[in-house]
């Protein structure tokens, strides 16, 4: 009788561990990779900023980075009413949609490879010198693109007041 509670004990710690092992594979299956955003900003007036971005390998391969950039986010509301207008004032095969976002690259190399578990941090400094400079948006994803075409997002980002794009008055 003690040795068959032992045996059921054993079957069940057994498939509670292989539960748990299959669970985790299945997690670096569908998501490699974990990317992280985040800013910093700086009050003298040296720069507006930098957008920062934390990426880790969470698989137990390497994974090759191909891209990393910071891209705008706009809300499903002002999407919908774009893509609306988009779709009612088409003109031929020459329109093109008007609702693109701004993006900033946070990879300087051309490809970036990451070993399991290791953690990279990449940014990319702001410069609103010229007229259009600035966030239309108020938030922002980082956006992990793979060599094998996977895409990696992390969640939204709010972007500060000081970095939204401003019309100056003369």
């Amino acid at each position: 009788m003690i040795v068959e509670i032992a045996k059921d004990v054993g079957t069940v710690l057994g498939a509670t561990v292989a539960i748990a092992v299959a669970t985790q594979k299945i997690k670096q299956y569908f998501s490699p990779i974990r990317v992280d955003g985040g800013i910093k900003i700086i009050y003298d007036s040296s720069s507006p900023g930098e957008i920062l971005a934390t990426v880790v390998n969470q698989s137990s391969k390497p994974i090759y980075l191909q891209s990393c950039k910071a891209r705008e986010v706009k809300n499903i509301k002002r999407l919908l009413i774009e893509r609306t207008r988009c779709e009612l004032y088409r003109k031929g095969k020459n329109f093109r949609d008007e609702y693109d976002v701004k993006s900033y690259d946070l990879l300087t190399k051309n490809l970036l490879k990451l070993e399991p578990s290791e953690r990279v941090y990449l940014s990319h400094k702001l410069n609103f010198n010229y007229p259009f400079a600035g966030f239309f948006n108020h938030h922002f994803v980082i956006e992990a693109i793979l060599t094998n075409g996977n895409i990696v997002k992390s969640k939204r980002v709010k972007v500060p007041e000081s970095w939204l794009f401003k019309v100056k008055k003369y």
